[in-house]
């Protein structure tokens, strides 16, 4: 692919998370809930979303270092300013653009545990969201360190 779009990213990853359906599928036929099924499915098809574009923000770098398109990569492609790198756009606003898209992802997934009552899913959500919001926020505020350095570098005149 040469541009990833939101719909290209919505196809592969729920491709990527669908044999995941044959396991569901034989557990609900089991214990003889087949109605529970599609919420399950559902719900798994947000979390591998959510999965990928984790992956995608945390290797953000190799990706980019291998030429592997992604819904990240090119984005940033298009959103940067002309005279803007890719890299300060991922720093700069692209992390908060993928973790914005995370949150909203996260939250239907806990909607939908809430409504299955399925509290043991709901605690695990809950450490996966707090867990990548450290590592973004990480991300995040190391990012701004180096635009900030970049900066300096940039307005030091050496005499």
């Amino acid at each position: 692919m040469r541009d990833v779009t939101e719909a290209d990213f919505l196809d592969y990853s729920a491709r990527k998370s669908a044999a995941a359906a044959i396991p569901l599928a034989a557990v609900c036929y089991r214990y003889r809930r087949p109605e529970l099924l599609a919420p399950w499915e559902s719900l798994f098809t947000v979390f591998g979303r959510w999965n990928q574009m984790r992956d995608d923000v945390l290797d953000w770098s190799e990706d980019y270092q291998s030429g592997t398109k992604t819904w990240l990569l090119c984005e940033a492609e298009r959103r940067r300013a002309q005279d803007q790198s890719l890299q300060m756009w991922i720093g700069h606003s692209g992390f908060l653009w993928a973790a914005e898209i995370m949150e909203r992802w996260m939250q239907q997934m806990l909607d939908a545990s809430s409504s299955m009552r399925c509290a043991a899913l709901s605690v695990y959500l809950e450490q996966r969201r707090l867990s990548f919001r450290r590592q973004i926020e990480g991300m995040i505020a190391t990012a701004a360190i180096y635009a900030r350095l970049l900066q300096l570098d940039e307005s030091f005149q050496p005499r």
